[in-house]
C-alpha cells in the first residue's frame, strides 16, 4: 500500500512539474498583451504566416490579413501601426523563403525567442511591428516536416 501510494504520489509530482514547464502557445494579440512577460524567452505562437517580397510575419489569424488587404487596395485612409498588436515579424532567414511554397498562406505553429526590440536599431522593410520571433533553422525545418506530413 505503502508503495503504490508513493508511486501516485510521484506520478502526480512528475504531470504537475510538466504541466508548468509546458509553455502555452500564444496568439500575436497574447504576446503583445504583455509584452515584458515574454521579451527574450522562448514562446510558441499559433497564428497565420505570410510570406512574400514584403512580408515575413505572423498574424493573428487570416481574417486580419484579409483585412489588411482590403485596406490597402482601397482608398480609405488607416494607420497600418493600428494593426501590429496582431503581427510578429520573424527573423530573417533564408530557409524562410527557401520553403515559402509550403510555409506561406499557413497556419502554422512556430517557436523562437521573442525580441520586443526588433524594430529598434533597424530598418527591415519586411517588419510588421516593434517585435519578432527570432527562430532557428531546426525550428523551421520541423515546422516544414510538420506541415509536409499533414498533405
Amino acid at each position: 500500500m505503502r508503495n503504490r501510494t508513493a508511486s501516485s504520489g510521484l506520478a502526480f509530482l512528475l504531470a504537475s512539474c510538466a504541466t508548468v514547464s509546458a509553455s502555452p502557445i500564444l496568439t500575436p494579440e497574447a504576446v503583445y498583451a504583455e509584452p515584458t512577460r515574454y521579451d527574450g524567452q522562448q514562446v510558441t505562437v499559433r497564428g497565420y504566416l505570410l510570406l512574400g517580397t514584403n512580408a515575413r510575419s505572423l498574424f493573428q489569424s487570416e481574417a486580419h490579413v484579409r483585412e489588411l488587404k482590403r485596406l490597402y487596395a482601397s482608398d480609405q485612409p488607416f494607420d497600418p501601426r493600428d494593426y501590429d498588436r496582431w503581427c510578429l515579424s520573424l527573423s530573417d532567414l533564408s530557409l524562410l523563403w527557401e520553403h515559402r511554397d509550403i510555409l506561406s498562406d499557413r497556419d502554422v505553429t512556430i517557436t523562437g525567442v521573442l525580441d520586443l526590440h526588433y524594430g529598434d536599431d533597424r530598418l527591415d522593410p519586411q517588419a510588421c511591428g516593434p517585435a519578432a520571433i527570432i527562430v532557428g533553422n531546426d525550428e523551421i525545418q520541423r515546422v516544414v516536416k510538420t506541415l509536409e506530413e499533414r498533405e
